[in-house]
């Protein structure tokens, strides 16, 4: 399998983990920046599925509060 780069040449892959990594660790600057990373590198959507499933996982269990 090819590896796919971003804008700056960073590995997808490597890209999306250090963003759920800096999440998690509520690093909000490098979050941001790997965000920004993905999605100006053209995978908008990736990124949305990325973060929707984060939300799921690990965020929506604990937030049980109805509106």
């Amino acid at each position: 399998m090819k590896p796919i780069f971003t804008r700056y040449l960073y590995c997808k892959k490597d890209v999306e983990l250090s963003l759920l990594g800096c999440i998690l660790k509520k690093d909000i600057e490098k979050a941001i920046f790997w965000a920004y990373e993905l999605y100006f590198s053209g995978f908008e959507k990736e990124l949305f599925k990325l973060l929707s499933l984060l939300y799921k996982k690990y965020y929506a269990p604990i937030n049980t509060k109805k509106l």
